[in-house]
């Protein structure tokens, strides 16, 4: 057969389409060559784990948090098994419209939380999200009913937080389900729907708390159903806390405060050991068991109490004059005698322009020290203060450790102010003496102040955890009291301060008379911190509206020459000190020293 050449073949027309079609179908052997090595090489591993996902499930199995105990070992934060309903979202098919809209029906889901569940970018479609804790048995029987109308959810028997009595709210915190930002912490190990503390305990040892969490491997078929289990990891129970608190004593607080905005600090003076922290309105923290909706948080937050700030160590007040004993600790240390140093308190004193009042209108007359402090005088510390001068002053108050955290073991606490920048005017050095102006104090800072002039100047670190001990009951720490540092002041001005305080408690026309136990020594000193100028008499005073009046304070601490607690009381806008706060410092120290022996030979003592 002859050679037909190409070139003499066929037109020049039909060749030209011959080489387009060559090229075309060159160019799409290419293209499929690249686009099989890019999912070859690529994105082969993504689809070998999508593809191990689609038959492959890793469920994880929650461990039961560690418990959370008072110092007697009385439960504040335990577990109960429940039932909770977990989404997968690559199991829902195209039914997203129709699963929120039952979802809705059903159980109340907010479309809001059920559209959040399909952003959420740190989740796999084929892991399985928390839809909702602590489901109830109807729940259960309306899930049962409905199921073929929710697809991709599923049910769980897994352990849930409890908080029995719901008291010490703002000690435990609460648990809440891991947000993006923990998850995308790779110190956190946090798996999606994991439980991670919020606030307080929960939160300070979460890491010890939470303990590890098991996981399932199991066998699906195409609708996400369980067919066989491949592998199981038991989880590990998270360690137990054993806290400093007194249960009765932090119950009894929250009792006496209730309906009032304010807050309790009771303080083992000799270790810095926190046996009561309340603040008040409090919130229970039970209610973020099956998670609170929208509208529930709005109401929290929103709410005029404030019943999620924890005023004992992030409330930040004026101390008044619970500031005039540390005052006088300096006075007397500069020099012992001094304490008898006579000043008059007319009712007014004139600084300048601007005239200072004493809360009794026409004074006190001629008095030292100890009748300034049980009489809490305020011309006779705003003319002590002036003598010491704004730096003797700051430098004392910073020395007690106002102005800076005081380090306690839950999260958020605030440091206080003190502030003498200038410009700085003679007027303000008179008020910073009977802790107004330029410095604030929270409650728990107050504590710890009190508590070194309690035990002779030794400033602890507050502490609310004593141990944390392992499921199988190992100590995995032991906390031992800490000491700060050491106020360098004589025993004899201490044990003078400790006197006159006594003496406020303890004497007719004391302004602590309310907190007096017959036969137990109680030490303390009222505050009332003006939130404005003092009014000129009772009456106008009486006319101020709630929101003006002033905050209540009282400090104490018994018995005298042993101290076993220390107690500060906060009641805002309560009036005066000696009306409001120290009948429940009273009634608090009552109950914890029940078995003290008394004493009723105390005044001869003293």
């Amino acid at each position: 057969m002859p050679f037909i050449s190409l070139e003499t073949s066929v037109n020049p027309r039909m060749k030209k389409k011959l080489q387009m079609v060559i090229f075309v179908f060159s160019a799409f052997f290419l293209v499929l060559v690249f686009y099989l090595g890019y999912l070859q090489l690529i994105k082969g591993k993504t689809f070998l784990e999508q593809a191990k996902g689609n038959r492959v499930r890793i469920a994880y199995i929650r461990s039961p948090r560690g418990l959370i105990l008072e110092r007697n070992h009385k439960i504040l934060a335990s577990n109960f098994t429940g039932y909770s309903f977990y989404i997968t979202l690559e199991d829902t098919g195209n039914k997203e419209a129709e699963l929120k809209k039952y979802l809705k029906k059903f159980f109340g889901f907010e479309k809001e939380k059920f559209e959040m569940l399909y952003k959420n970018k740190s989740v796999r479609p084929y892991q399985s999200q928390l839809l909702l804790k602590d489901i109830s048995k109807k729940q259960l029987i309306i899930f049962e009913e409905n199921k073929n109308s929710l697809p991709g959810v599923s049910v769980r028997l897994e352990p849930l937080r409890n908080y029995p009595g719901g008291a010490a709210g703002h000690i435990t915190g609460y648990i809440s389900e891991v947000n993006e930002s923990k998850l995308k912490d790779p110190s956190g190990n946090y798996v999606p729907g994991d439980l991670a503390g919020q606030g307080g305990l929960e939160q300070t040892y979460d890491n010890y708390l939470r303990g590890v969490n098991g996981r399932e491997e199991i066998e699906v078929d195409a609708w996400g159903r369980k067919r066989k289990a491949l592998a199981l990891e038991e989880p590990v129970k998270g360690a137990n806390l054993i806290t400093t608190l007194d249960l009765g004593l932090q119950k009894l607080a929250e009792d006496l405060l209730k309906n009032r905005n304010g807050a309790v600090v009771a303080l083992n003076p000799s270790s810095g050991e926190v046996l009561a922290l309340v603040s008040s309105p409090g919130y229970d923290p039970n209610i973020f068991i099956g998670g609170v909706t929208l509208r529930e948080w709005e109401g929290l937050i929103n709410n005029k109490g404030l019943p999620l700030l924890n005023r004992a160590i992030q409330g930040q007040y004026p101390p008044g004059s619970t500031m005039k004993p540390i005052v006088a600790l300096k006075e007397l240390n500069n020099n012992i005698n001094n304490g008898k140093i006579i000043n008059e308190c007319t009712g007014e004193f004139q600084i300048k322009d601007k005239t200072f009042r004493c809360w009794k209108k026409d004074g006190h007359g001629k008095i030292d020290l100890d009748h300034a402090v049980r009489y809490s005088c305020n011309i006779y510390f705003y003319k002590l203060g002036l003598k010491l001068g704004v730096k003797e002053l700051a430098d004392l108050m910073k020395e007690f450790n106002f102005g800076n955290a005081t380090g306690i073991d839950i999260i958020s606490e605030q440091r206080g102010l003190i502030s003498v920048n200038p410009p700085w005017f003679p007027g303000n050095t008179a008020q910073l003496s009977i802790g107004q102006g330029y410095i604030l104090s929270t409650p728990l800072q107050l504590a710890v102040a009190y508590s070194a002039l309690a035990n002779g100047g030794i400033i602890y670190k507050p502490f609310m955890v004593s141990k944390i001990i392992s499921y199988d009951n190992k100590i995995l720490k032991e906390f031992a009291p800490v000491r700060l540092k050491k106020i360098d002041f004589s025993p004899d001005t201490f044990n003078l301060v400790k006197s006159y305080l006594w003496k406020a408690v303890n004497t007719s026309g004391g302004t602590g008379f309310r907190a007096r136990i017959p036969g137990l020594d109680v030490a303390g000193k009222t505050g009332t911190a003006q939130l404005i100028a003092r009014p000129v008499d009772e009456d106008e005073e009486k006319r101020l509206p709630a929101h003006l009046r002033p905050h209540s304070w009282f400090a104490c601490f018994a018995p005298v020459q042993n101290p076993r607690i220390c107690l500060i009381i906060l009641v805002e806008h309560g009036g005066e000190g000696g009306l409001s706060a120290a009948p429940i410092a009273r009634e608090l120290i009552s109950y914890y020293l029940k078995d003290e022996p008394r004493n009723f030979d105390l005044e001869i003592n003293m």
